[in-house]
């Protein structure tokens, strides 16, 4: 007879199989779950050796898989020389302040880069501009990123040492300028592109014990699966992918990581000869722990600057409806029948309706020439949705990844952007997901944090942290908890292909395994927010646990 190592007990279970916990324990043999089941039936797959975890009421359940954030982005963030609390600025003086506040901590510093500043937390200031940051530093180089990740500010020394001047032209996206033309140190979309070299450059000795530290931090909120949205070009995998496959090879990669290489803004970004480069790392990235399994693209950029792609004008500025980034829709539908014809799952950032149909008909079209059961394709992020378009994720077969704190972060921007009229399908979870969709839930990492209880209040309240309700939050966009659960744990393994693996408790599945402190089906809302993952495992090892 099989003894398990492990025995998890609790009057909470969440198989993410029925909508309700049960009562009883969870057997792990090795890296699988052996059993599920009530205390008896389970009480007999006990030996001599078996750890036993009384849990009470805690609630147990499968793993977290973050659907959509950025791992070497995520890493680089924990660097002390990334100046934190831009996300908390409340004007652009105040976020040049905090920034004055870092550099003077960090005087050796040869450039200065910071994450999180928003729009969105200034009223209704006018966009920033490279005075504020030349006044306070005038030869260092200073790169801060918005917190949609999708525009950048810059200060004169970061433009020169990138070689930005008046007669740059950018392949996508835009690059800020003053009514004279000179640069005013605003870039956006593709317009970042010359900043790579230099943003987040850090050395690799410092990279390889952040990664660690980010998993650990990964581990402790649950998670035990993640997918990557980085979207790197053939020469940043180049630089990255062997530090990534090394965490693997070295057994210090303690999430399932999920990769999605991709256009990320270059010239030529949906070149289709590109997935050749994409092929040579299949083999080597095909394990159960890390794995490539898609390629991510960009079909428009954000709200906050005009830059999602609407099929109306926007309210605010009735002069625009923003636009695809690449162009042309043809271009879009040959990367996509390419992916899909080699087997990749497409993945593309959506946030404006239109930019939603238009991936919806690429991906229609692939399925017609090259569908498959295992073949799932992806709109990421669907911040606003035409109600036409909501059926059709159902019907096609197509996942929208989304991402809950999104809908606070943004104290009500759709509400300006397009109108409350508009805003009625503003981050329609429940409408896609009752249409028959599948649905799989994230944070976006680092644009919002990767605790899922935040994130899980705000999709079943639709209410930030502070308890209020921002914009066009309409009865029926709610999800009940079990639907918000299964979405974070089934739906992001099914969306990576292996939901025959992991993604509920079940026997024969691997044995990643989370443990919260309450039994969050037993408790308010507003009392999720106080609640903290207790247990993390993953393949049947405790990477976490403070029990």
């Amino acid at each position: 007879m099989r003894h398990a190592d492990k025995i998890l007990y609790s009057d909470a279970i969440f198989t993410g199989t029925g909508a309700a916990p049960v009562s009883g324990g969870v057997a792990v043999l090795n890296d699988k779950i052996l059993a599920v089941g009530s205390r008896g039936d389970i009480e007999g797959l006990a030996g001599s050796d078996t750890e036993r975890f009384e849990l009470g009421d805690r609630l147990i359940l499968p793993g977290l898989c973050d659907s959509h954030a950025h791992f070497m982005l995520g890493i680089k963030d924990g660097s002390e020389n990334f100046c934190k609390g831009l996300d908390e600025g409340t004007s652009e003086a105040d976020c040049v302040a905090r920034l004055r506040c870092f550099a003077d901590a960090h005087p050796d510093l040869k450039r200065f880069f910071g994450v999180g500043w928003f729009p969105a937390n200034w009223g209704d200031a006018p966009t920033p501009t490279k005075k504020s940051i030349d006044e306070a530093f005038p030869s260092t180089p200073v790169y801060l990123e918005c917190a949609d990740g999708h525009s950048m500010w810059l200060n004169s020394a970061a433009l020169a040492e990138c070689g930005y001047t008046r007669d740059t032209v950018p392949n996508t996206g835009e690059i800020g300028r003053f009514p004279d033309g000179e640069l005013d140190g605003m870039l956006y979309g593709g317009g970042m592109e010359l900043t790579i070299p230099y943003a987040r450059d850090l050395p690799g000795e410092e990279l390889s014990e952040l990664a660690e530290s980010f998993m650990k931090r990964l581990n402790a909120e649950g998670l035990t699966a993640y997918a990557d949205m980085d979207g790197q070009t053939p020469d940043i995998m180049e630089k990255e992918y062997p530090f990534i496959k090394s965490l693997e090879d070295d057994g210090k990669l303690t999430v399932r990581l999920y990769l999605h290489p991709g256009s990320n803004y270059p010239p030529k970004a949906l070149d289709t000869a590109y997935f050749d480069e994409f092929d040579k790392y299949r083999p080597k990235f095909d394990s159960d722990l890390l794995r490539i399994v898609g390629v991510k693209t960009y079909g428009d950029c954000v709200t906050s600057v005009y830059t999602s792609a609407l099929l109306e004008p926007y309210a605010d500025r009735p002069d625009t409806s923003g636009d695809l980034l690449y162009g042309d829709v043809k271009l879009y539908e040959n990367w996509v029948l390419e992916a899909n014809k080699r087997g990749y799952n497409v993945r593309m950032h959506c946030t404006g309706d239109r930019a939603v149909r238009m991936a919806l008909d690429c991906y229609e079209k692939a399925g017609k020439l090259y569908g498959s059961p295992t073949l799932r394709n992806v709109v990421e992020h669907v911040e606003l949705i035409n109600p036409a378009d909501i059926p059709r994720f159902a019907e096609l077969g197509v996942i929208a990844a989304m991402q809950p704190a999104h809908l606070p972060l943004e104290l009500g921007e759709k509400l300006v952007r397009v109108g409350p009229e508009r805003s009625r399908y503003e981050w329609a979870m429940g409408s896609i997901l009752h249409a028959g969709g599948v649905l799989s839930l994230g944070s976006d990492y680092y644009v919002t944090h990767f605790s899922p209880f935040p994130a899980l209040y705000a999709a079943v309240t639709r209410k930030g942290v502070d308890g209020v309700q921002y914009g066009a939050y309409t009865k029926g966009e709610e999800l009940t908890l079990a639907e918000a659960l299964r979405a974070y744990t089934w739906a992001g393994a099914y969306g990576n292909r292996m939901e025959d693996k992991t993604g509920t408790l079940e026997p024969g599945k691997y044995a990643d395994i989370a443990v919260f402190s309450k039994n969050l089906f037993a408790t308010e809302p507003e009392e999720w927010l106080e609640a903290k993952n207790v247990l993390t495992l993953i393949n049947g090892g405790i990477v976490y646990s403070d029990i």
